[in-house]
């Protein structure tokens, strides 16, 4: 499982109108996310290795499966 990684945001894609026209143009503001989310630290912390092994999954599939019955 992906711990941590580093996503480093420079550029808009822009789509074009045939295949290999797409353009990109510079974002006004570079940022970086460090995609460390809630989910990954829950299952560091549970000693899982699966997001979908943790209670705050687990206790989501549940209820969806009670809604759905499925």
């Amino acid at each position: 499982m992906e711990i941590w990684n580093l996503v480093f945001m420079q550029f808009e894609q822009h789509a074009g109108e045939g295949p290999g026209e797409s353009r990109r143009t510079a974002l006004p503001k570079p940022s970086i996310d460090t995609g460390m989310g809630l989910e990954r630290v829950t299952a560091v912390l549970q000693g899982v290795s699966d997001n979908y092994d943790t209670d705050l999954f687990k206790t989501l599939i549940a209820a969806g499966v009670d809604l759905t019955g499925v």
